[in-house]
């Protein structure tokens, strides 16, 4: 007698899905280096062949494989406030400092990249430093902004601006030198960005004394000559792209004039100068923020007589907050830092 032995049915299996930061799907990924999931926290989003995390506010990177290996970050720290000029000029804020392990690119400062890194399982804390404010005090010099870090990995805060006759703040990048005499910007800390412009009289007879820009992540703030009648342009930001799009990153703050041209913000989020119109016969307006970033910075302001100090460094991009013309006017903030993690999926 024989006997027919059933085959055994195949059972096929649905990839699973699950959704973490920022409302991303993950799921099973033959041939993906590491299965799904190898990593949470953050927005996450994929961008050709790599898995990119993005934090805007502080947060987690839990890392949930046995290990990853050539992580590439960029960690940006917030920009410095603006100074306060006393009816003068007065300086804009130097960009947080920036580090980037991202291949092809370069740190702020002019530094080469940095090593990428290999990651155990584990949660690995991140901080989102918050902007620096300008300062209340007419002739005072803007706050630093505040660290951001990606566990060990720390970048500083940008030195606040100069307010007026005063030295710029020193950070990662300095805050510009307020209106006066080449009154001197802050030391930038070497590897993370640049120094800020020194500031300037104006030409004899004339007390508008512009303030000096910010420094940037790939440049100083824009050099004023003596007699100089406008106030100096923020540093440039520096180009990194880690997530697919070609932003720009940590750009200084304008600087301000009173009857003179105020200074635009750098590229990268900076903050435009702020300025008084009572007396300029030559067209002069407040300056622009910087863009090509995640958020441009703001617009400085004109007023005559009221309205409020604007150019706010571009949130999340490091930026350098504008200088204020005169803090009876309200204050201003640079932007607040980021942290994007990428790896091959």
């Amino acid at each position: 007698m024989s006997f027919l032995v059933p085959k055994k049915p195949q059972i096929l299996y649905a990839p699973m899905l699950a959704t973490f930061g920022g409302g991303s799907a993950r799921g099973f990924n033959p041939g993906g280096g590491g299965g799904p999931n190898r990593a949470v926290g953050g927005t996450i989003t994929t961008v050709g062949a790599y898995t990119v995390h993005t934090f805007t506010s502080s947060g987690t990177f839990t890392v949930q494989s046995s290990e990853i290996a050539d992580i590439e970050y960029l960690v940006v720290a917030a920009g410095g406030g603006g100074g306060g000029g006393s009816f003068t000029g007065s300086a804009g804020a130097g960009a947080g400092g920036l580090r980037s392990s991202l291949v092809g690119t370069n740190s702020g400062g002019g530094a080469s990249a940095e090593s990428r890194v290999t990651l155990s399982a584990g949660g690995y804390s991140v901080v989102i430093g918050a902007g620096g404010a300008s300062t209340l005090v007419s002739g005072g010099v803007g706050s630093n902004g505040s660290n951001t870090t990606f566990g060990s990995i720390v970048s500083a805060g940008g030195g606040g601006g100069g307010g007026y006759q005063g030295i710029g703040g020193s950070g990662e990048s300095s805050g510009g030198g307020g209106g006066g005499n080449s009154i001197a910007a802050g030391t930038p800390t070497s590897g993370q960005g640049y120094a800020g412009a020194i500031g300037r009289a104006t030409p004899s007879g004339n007390a508008n004394y512009p303030g000096g820009g910010g420094g940037g992540a790939a440049g100083i703030g824009t050099t004023l000559q003596p007699n100089s009648n406008g106030a100096s342009g923020g540093g440039p930001g520096l180009q990194v792209n880690i997530d697919g799009n070609n932003y720009y990153w940590a750009g200084g703050g304008g600087g301000t004039g009173y009857a003179t041209r105020a200074g635009p913000g750098g590229i990268g989020g900076g903050g435009g100068g702020n300025m008084s119109n009572y007396s300029a016969t030559d067209g002069s307006s407040a300056s622009s923020g910087g863009g090509s970033a995640i958020n441009a910075g703001q617009n400085g302001s004109q007023f005559q007589g009221g309205g409020s100090n604007l150019g706010n460094g571009g949130a999340n991009t490091g930026g350098g907050s504008g200088g204020c013309q005169t803090s009876v006017y309200g204050t201003n903030a640079g932007g607040s830092g980021i942290v994007i993690v990428r790896y091959l999926t």
